[in-house]
């Protein structure tokens, strides 16, 4: 056996004498990891030129950790379909999925969602469109997506004990997320567990960070390349308008590309997305950390076809999934006003349901100023092709070209996907597109742009294409209404551009013991917060103040810009006036101290979440008898939790305790018992009173995903 060791969480395992080669962790950008790493080297296979790869995987134990989903297993099973040739060389290999029962079901049903999309007529009509709209779209299915035949190509291998993985290959769970393969006389030992604050496992490729210029409408590259190109992020744009950004697709990474551009998650007014594949949906669940429930805009089929696969890779209903994500539905070919901008979508020839977007805002001569973000799509020989088979005879020729000539509509600026291959573009059909400038994107390697002079090759990350300058200052507006949300009055008729500063990226902001002349607001961007007493980093975005709240003189905390980050600059003996004016309670101040509370909590979001709980203290060897809606932080002390008289696990302190509650995902375990092993206190709350706080829903969420994998592998 041979281990490679790609980044902590992520290892490759290869067993050549059984043919396996095994990706250990498939958290967000795994093949282009190793990709990176030199593994997928090219070969000849039954006279086919193919490329080595992983046709396994290791899943993890933890599916959700720090708001970071790390199962994706969508793309290294594609590569092994079609750049390893499984799907066309003969061989009949199916892809094994190596995990937990319940995972590994859900991560089946999530594949075959990135796959096939919608499978049945019912499916569609759920997207509230007539009988034979959903019968021209199951015909394009039959044609792409073989719906008609079984979804057989994976074979699931249950971990139960010892194993056997393929011949005289076995894996054994060691403690949650370590993992023991044995071939023969040999061992090796898999961690997946992640350090205790990751945030995911970065990004494969280097990426500098830049900032945002304020415009009245523009479009910033988040990425050109697609879901193979290890070297580039995946097609992705922010959309600016006004100084509110919406992301167009939220591939793999979104969360630090996004960082590196100087937005936070906070500062997102939405996302449009185009379909459900990974590459342009995979980064969703990165940014549901927030005070808000996110926008997500599309056609009312693609919002279903998303919803099936966000449900199964979370295996919730969608009455729980709606609590987290506001989807906003999009009727196809209108333009429909948003709010200072006007969207309007096209549906487009895919392998599952898939929508392309036009964006238009007037300029001050009262002209629209026009963006296409036109991706995946079909090329005119490929559809000719489609079209004369008798793969699918329901097709329906005059509906689909219709969607094709939808691509040629005129814009001043324009991404295209020009991939290339029998699922995407071709640049050769937009030679007589009427566009002033059109971006050849979705790419994984040079193209040609000679063909036509408004052809323009890929941009780089962080490029600011300016449709409309800006007419006003957009941060003074936005910073005068984040202190009016925030109920801070007194500061927004005195405050000017000046107090707003552009702080980059590693700038220091203030050291420990820096006397404080001044209070910070966090505006854009993120700042971090380092504490030399107990070692943890807290991050400050959006509406946050870069304070402890101790009514202190001097900076307890050494403020460094995680990002290039926007601040407005506040007199201090005003906000100190503030402060005690609304008399921040003791379970605000526990909560703010939290690590639990480091991340994706604003000062308005604690503030308000701290008016729903409070504090209850208990003496040593007490039980903690509480209601089933009833959930509590530790915030000092010990917390011994008992199953049937035996101790299963100790919560200290930030702890959430979880242990008989009751909700949809969990019903409550009448044979767990709570009893403090020391003088402690808790921050009680009511789960029901969660529902308005988006983060915490989240937070909860995680913990009780990592609760079900604890009880299924039966062991604390």
């Amino acid at each position: 056996m041979d281990k490679v060791d790609i980044v902590p969480g992520i290892f490759y395992l290869t067993v050549p004498e059984e043919g396996l080669r095994i990706l250990c962790g498939c958290p967000e950008n795994s093949i282009k990891f190793i990709m990176q790493e030199k593994l997928t080297q090219k070969k000849i296979v039954n006279g086919f030129n193919v490329v080595d790869g992983p046709n396994a995987i290791l899943l993890s134990d933890i599916s959700i950790l720090n708001s970071h989903y790390l199962n994706f297993s969508e793309f290294p099973l594609l590569h092994h379909q079609y750049f390893q040739g499984a799907a066309y060389i003969g061989t009949d290999e199916k892809f094994k999925l190596i995990g937990i029962k319940s995972i590994v079901n859900n991560q089946m049903k999530y594949i075959q969602r990135g796959l096939q999309g919608l499978i049945s007529k019912e499916e569609f009509f759920e997207a509230n469109i007539s009988q034979d709209i959903a019968d021209k779209f199951l015909a394009l299915g039959d044609y792409n997506r073989g719906k008609d035949k079984e979804f057989n190509i994976i074979t699931p291998v249950y971990l139960s004990g010892k194993t056997r993985v393929q011949g005289d290959l076995f894996v054994q769970r060691v403690a949650i997320n370590i993992f023991k393969f044995t071939y023969r006389d040999e061992e090796v030992l898999i961690d997946l567990n992640l350090p205790k604050d990751a945030k995911g496992v970065g990004l494969p490729y280097h990426i500098d960070h830049t900032t945002i210029p304020q415009s009245k409408f523009s479009i910033t590259t988040v990425g050109d390349g697609n879901g193979w190109n290890p070297t580039e992020p995946c097609l992705g744009s922010v959309l600016n308008i006004k100084g509110r950004k919406y992301l167009i697709d939220s591939g793999p990474g979104s969360l630090d590309l996004t960082r590196n551009l100087g937005v936070s998650p906070s500062e997102l007014y939405g996302i449009f997305i185009t379909h459900s594949h990974d590459d342009h949906f995979a980064g969703i669940l990165s940014v549901l950390n927030i005070d808000y429930k996110i926008k997500i805009f599309s056609t009312s089929v693609v919002k279903v076809s998303i919803q099936k696969k966000l449900q199964a890779l979370l295996h919730i209903s969608l009455d729980v999934l709606k609590r987290y994500v506001d989807f906003v539905e999009l009727k196809e070919n209108n333009w429909v006003d948003i709010g200072d901008i006007e969207v309007k979508t096209n549906y487009s020839i895919h392998t599952v349901e898939t929508n392309v977007f036009y964006f238009r805002v007037k300029d001050e001569l009262g002209v629209y100023k026009t963006y296409g973000h036109i991706t995946d799509i079909i090329s005119k020989k490929d559809l000719d092709i489609m079209i004369n088979s008798n793969r699918s005879p329901g097709i329906d020729k005059t509906w689909t070209y219709e969607w094709f000539n939808n691509y040629l509509d005129p814009c001043d600026y324009k991404r295209i996907d020009a991939g290339g291959g029998t699922v995407h573009g071709d640049s050769h059909d937009f030679i007589n597109d009427k566009s002033t400038k059109i971006i050849l994107s979705h790419l994984d390697k040079a193209i040609d742009t000679s063909d036509s002079s408004h052809f323009f090759h890929p941009t780089l990350f962080g490029h600011t294409e300016v449709l409309i300058p800006a007419e006003r200052d957009y941060l003074l507006d936005d910073a005068k209404k984040v202190l009016k949300d925030i109920g801070i009055y007194d500061f927004i008729h005195n405050i000017s551009s000046s107090d707003i500063s552009l702080i980059e990226n590693g700038a220091v902001i203030h050291n420990l013991g820096d006397k404080l002349d001044s209070i910070y607001m966090v505006l854009t961007g993120v700042v971090e917060g380092h504490s030399n007493k107990d070692n943890y980093i807290r991050k400050y975005e959006k509406g946050d103040f870069l304070y402890t709240f101790k009514k202190e003189k001097k900076a307890l905390k050494k403020f460094v810009a995680n990002s290039f980050s926007n601040l407005v600059k506040i007199e201090f003996s005003g906000f100190i006036k503030y402060i005690k004016h609304i008399n921040l309670s003791k379970e605000f101040h526990s909560l703010r101290s939290s690590t639990y509370f480091s991340y994706g909590y604003s000062f308005k979001n604690l503030v308000d979440l701290s008016k729903n709980m409070h504090m209850e203290s208990y003496r040593k060897n007490v039980n903690i008898n509480l209601d089933d809606d009833f959930l509590f932080f530790v915030n000092s002390g010990e917390v011994s939790v008992s199953k049937a008289g035996v101790e299963i696990k100790r919560l200290r302190k930030d702890n959430l305790s979880v242990y008989g509650v009751n909700t949809e995902l969990f019903s409550r375990d009448r044979t767990i018992t709570l009893q403090t092993t020391k003088s402690t206190t808790i921050l009680l709350f009511n789960r029901r009173d969660t529902l308005r706080h988006v983060s915490l829903m989240w937070s909860i969420f995680e913990e009780l995903n990592k609760l079900q994998t604890i009880v299924e592998i039966g062991s604390i």
